[in-house]
């Protein structure tokens, strides 16, 4: 994971393993924890490969779309089961080993387009990116807002660009 959100999970996630194994682990067996930094795609990779190959791992938890991208390919083609922290679907959708365990973002965009109309919004403004989630927000966006409401300025970016400036004219 990200280190700086992986600061939040890990104590967490060390106190939820704990609890398991106090109650004698899953068929008897304890849980082990191991954490690697996937700061970026190289580091996701890297670590995933490390995690499956030097630790043998039976399963890996991972969070943000981009380390998740790289995972998953790595555990889909490795077959070793992926829990993916992510509100891309995709992944989940297109693999094998590979679930995630969070609703997906046309969901959660289908549920914000019914709150914002039953609250009377009717204009919205998106800000996204090229990467999936935003593509898929749009769309979900289009399909329950549009018909009731309007969205009246769309700006995205390139997920590559890190300034996330955005500037309405």
């Amino acid at each position: 994971a990200n280190a700086w959100v992986a600061e939040e999970m890990v104590p967490a996630i060390e106190l939820s393993v704990k609890q398991i194994n106090d109650q004698g682990g899953i068929n008897g067996k304890e849980l082990k924890v191991i954490i690697e930094d996937a700061e970026g795609a190289a580091k996701a990779s890297s670590a995933a490969t490390k995690l499956i190959q030097e630790n043998k791992v039976h399963a890996i938890y991972t969070i943000t779309t981009p380390v998740v991208a790289v995972a998953s390919a790595i555990a889909e083609q490795e077959k070793k089961v992926l829990f993916a922290f992510t509100v891309v679907n995709t992944f989940a959708k297109k693999n094998t080993y590979v679930f995630s365990d969070l609703r997906d973002v046309a969901s959660e965009c289908a549920e914000l387009s019914k709150t914002a109309l039953a609250r009377g919004d009717t204009k919205l403004a998106f800000f996204g990116n090229d990467a999936d989630f935003s593509v898929e927000c749009y769309a979900s966006l289009q399909e329950n807002f549009i018909p009731k409401g309007k969205i009246v300025v769309t700006e995205t970016k390139n997920s590559n660009d890190p300034d996330a400036k955005t500037q309405l004219l």
